[in-house]
């Protein structure tokens, strides 16, 4: 992106396309447009969109492959203001958090979704692709901030032996002078770094948490347990204990099909008790990493086992897990 280029200008390239859509979509402005029943108010913490027919997401148009997460062919679908809103109001889900979807170029990401938000209401608040270590971060972060929605960035850090488990920034990031100078960076500006890491990178993690404690961390799709044996477990659970104990250290339940693909009910009750047990109701938040949870779950399926799991909680721990927590965190009004 040339220097100086600002996000008004930017989104006056895509307004004129999500106007087309108003019409044809419910407006979710306000919350009692979402009643939907005794459903709990929810804050959708972690959502992506995406569409087809945009030439901005090569996930999209690259050939299908098995990943940690499924096949990725399935996600090769729609997933806009006409898909989300109807699956929204019927879980009472009246805020949400946009988190990147592999936009190309980034820089250009938080343009499109905040005119996106400015034609449909929603999302509420934006997080971004900006990698720590890049010698452009100041620039950047500059222009991403020019929305009034960006609240920080996602970063995937996650490395392992098995090359389907990979993403992203490569096996050192974590430790890499210029990156964890850039993650301070983030801290400095009040924005918020959400990282994907695998069970065996929590320690390094949570060492880096420590270095920058201005710096708020979000813990993406639970800490990835995705192999679920004993000795795996162990390590998370250790891992995850460092992290919890650490003030500005928050905390996504999500991701929960994508790490078991034949998921129950059942099946997820021990992570999300774990979890809350650990970081507490006020610094973890659900949400429903759509539409890539989609290849193994109905959205209604994931809100509705949150629902069953935390039955037996206070009134005041459910609100925070599915509505307060996520709000805060992103000064969401």
């Amino acid at each position: 992106m040339p220097s100086g280029t600002d996000i008004a200008s930017l989104s006056a390239n895509f307004v004129c396309n999500e106007r087309k859509f108003a019409s044809a979509v419910p407006d979710v402005r306000g919350g009692s447009r979402y009643c939907a029943g005794m459903k709990i108010e929810k804050t959708d913490a972690h959502h992506h969109l995406w569409r087809m027919d945009s030439p901005h997401y090569p996930i999209l148009h690259a050939p299908a492959a098995e990943r940690f997460l499924g096949n990725t062919g399935g996600l090769k679908h729609d997933f806009w203001a006409e898909q989300f809103v109807p699956l929204a109001k019927a879980q009472n889900v009246t805020r949400s958090v946009y988190v990147e979807s592999h936009f190309d170029p980034p820089i250009e990401e938080t343009a499109q979704i905040d005119a996106f938000a400015q034609a449909h209401g929603f999302p509420h608040a934006i997080i971004g692709r900006v990698d720590p270590g890049s010698p452009e971060l100041d620039q950047d972060l500059d222009t991403h901030m020019r929305s009034p929605l960006f609240r920080g960035t996602r970063v995937m850090v996650n490395w392992d032996d098995d090359p389907m488990l990979r993403s992203g920034a490569g096996p050192d990031a974590l430790t890499r002078a210029d990156w964890r100078a850039g993650y301070a960076e983030l801290g400095r500006r009040d924005l918020s770094v959400e990282v994907m890491a695998l069970p065996g990178q929590l320690i390094a993690l949570a060492d880096l948490a420590a270095a920058c404690p201005e710096t708020r961390l979000v813990i993406g799709h639970a800490g990835m347990p995705l192999r679920r044996t004993p000795a795996e477990n162990r390590v998370w659970q250790t891992g995850m204990a460092g992290l919890a104990a650490m003030p500005h250290v928050w905390v996504k339940i999500s991701g929960l099909a994508m790490i078991d693909h034949h998921w129950t009910t059942a099946s997820i009750t021990p992570i999300v008790h774990d979890l809350v047990e650990l970081f507490t109701p006020h610094r973890c938040m659900f949400a429903s990493n759509f539409p890539v949870e989609g290849l193994h779950a109905s959205y209604d399926a994931l809100w509705d086992a949150f629902d069953a799991i935390t039955a037996g909680y206070a009134d005041a721990d459910r609100d925070a897990l599915f509505r307060d927590t996520a709000r805060r965190l992103y000064a969401i009004v």
